[in-house]
């Protein structure tokens, strides 16, 4: 099966799989109560054994240990007996407005 990632210049990659299995990484910005940077976070939403899983993994700044900085972010279970997690990205031919490099 081969899989088609769509590039949009936003702040998130979907991944279609054609069969309902798709998947979705996207990044926020943690800030201090102060407003000083805390760090880059990337969360994946993906269905694996009707299973639909979520991770976080820091990628700059502060680690949680929540959201750690390893190469093997910890999975948490979203919800069980899944049999499709199909999203459908908006509109590519319009600019995003917001937008983490």
């Amino acid at each position: 099966m081969r899989l088609k990632q769509i590039k949009i210049l936003s702040s998130y990659v979907l991944t279609r799989s054609g069969d309902g299995k798709d998947s979705i990484a996207f990044r926020r910005v943690e800030y201090h109560a102060n407003g000083s940077f805390s760090s880059v976070q990337e969360i994946a939403w993906f269905l694996r054994d009707n299973t639909l899983w979520r991770s976080c993994q820091t990628l700059k700044g502060a680690a949680t240990t929540a959201c750690p900085n390893d190469a093997n972010p910890p999975r948490v279970i979203m919800a069980e007996n899944v049999d499709m997690f199909s999203l459908t990205s908006r509109d590519s031919r319009r600019r995003p407005r917001y937008a983490i490099p």
